[in-house]
């Protein structure tokens, strides 16, 4: 979960420190014409993730004004993907509500979704293609909504943020919350972390995220040319780990952070951080700002990129690279689109304008 203060991330750079090939596999390539004959539609699609076991792809679609008029709100798909990476199937499922937000269940079997502003909870069986309301807002009775609507996987537990409201639609704190679509009601939500307090403590924030139901990583601006990054966990004053004039690209994961930070000399730096040893590793330096960036969730992958006009160059640091950021040969100058990793953080793909690609990360 991450939240990026506006215009942060629109940055141009140039890398001079990266070079060498490494043992990446082939870029496996599907096209917007096999997508269409798939039924998904390439300019309507929105990437979501990978499943759990990283052998299917979740995105959705607006209804268009016909399906709409037919009760056809939103449509979700799940794309098989092969194990060389190639788009085989995509399965297709109705849904009558405005989806704001989408996530597999840990277990992969469902998908949650947010609907109504936060409000309204809905589960999609993959198998039967059920769709089930568990949670929505009753006069009278308590509940949860979702504040900001953002849901993660972290640890084999589905994470919510937002807040719970009693009977006469009073809100408490914000909070963070482990939700079980087997449940129905309030009941479907408890509380692991209360979040609102240590929101406004750190003024200003530019962004921030939750790794786990206890803890995370925080940002704020003290000044112009002055950012803190902040590791807190629940019970605990927020610990600074880093300060810098910007950080232009961020992604955390369990007790990991990775960002890039421009540093008073004018130099910026890729930066690796684990919070469980205090090790803090520079990845790689430019004199120019790292884009964006994603972060495996056990802490050992990174995709970073480069703007070069209208095109993005992709780089890789990972175990396969000695940890040393290396460029992806088989993305060359491809176009800016959504990235998502699997779990494992063996692949990753990235779907633009030009299709959908998945990638081997070695």
């Amino acid at each position: 979960m991450r939240k990026f203060l506006p215009g942060l991330l629109v940055l141009t750079i140039l890398l001079g420190v990266m070079g060498g090939r490494v043992a990446f596999a082939e870029v496996s390539h599907t096209t917007p014409q096999v997508l269409r004959t798939l039924g998904v539609d390439p300019g309507r699609f929105l990437l979501a993730s990978f499943s759990p076991d990283g052998r299917s792809i979740l995105g959705s679609e607006p209804g268009t004004t016909e399906e709409v008029a037919k009760g056809i709100a939103h449509k979700i798909f799940v794309l098989s993907v092969r194990s060389d990476g190639r788009v085989t199937q995509a399965r297709r499922y109705e849904i009558p509500e405005v989806v704001e937000q989408l996530s597999f269940t840990p277990d992969g079997r469902q998908v949650v979704m947010v609907t109504r502003s936060g409000a309204t909870w809905l589960v999609l069986d993959l198998q039967s293609g059920q769709v089930r309301t568990f949670h929505e807002h009753v006069s009278g009775q308590p509940g949860f909504r979702s504040h900001p609507a953002i849901i993660r996987n972290e640890g084999g537990r589905l994470l919510a943020t937002g807040y719970f409201y009693d009977e006469q639609d009073f809100g408490g704190p914000n909070v963070l919350a482990e939700v079980d679509p087997s449940q129905t009601g309030v009941a479907a939500f408890k509380e692991t972390a209360e979040v609102g307090s240590v929101q406004r403590r750190l003024k200003n924030l530019a962004f921030y995220s939750y790794t786990a139901g206890d803890r995370g990583f925080f940002c704020n601006q003290e000044g112009e040319q002055l950012f803190r990054l902040y590791r807190w966990v629940a019970g605990n004053e927020p610990a600074q780990i880093d300060e810098a004039q910007r950080f232009t690209a961020y992604d955390a994961a369990g007790e990991c952070a990775a960002y890039s930070a421009r540093r008073s000399e004018g130099t910026n730096e890729l930066v690796l951080f684990d919070a469980s040893t205090g090790n803090r590793k520079v990845l790689a330096t430019s004199e120019q700002p790292f884009l964006y960036l994603t972060l495996s969730r056990d802490g050992t992958r990174v995709v970073v990129t480069r703007l070069v006009r209208d095109r993005v160059l992709y780089f890789v640091a990972s175990p396969g690279t000695g940890m040393e950021l290396k460029p992806v040969p088989g993305l060359p100058r491809a176009r800016a689109g959504a990235l998502r990793m699997t779990l494992d953080g063996h692949k990753f793909c990235l779907f633009n304008s030009e299709g959908l690609r998945v990638v081997d990360i070695p």
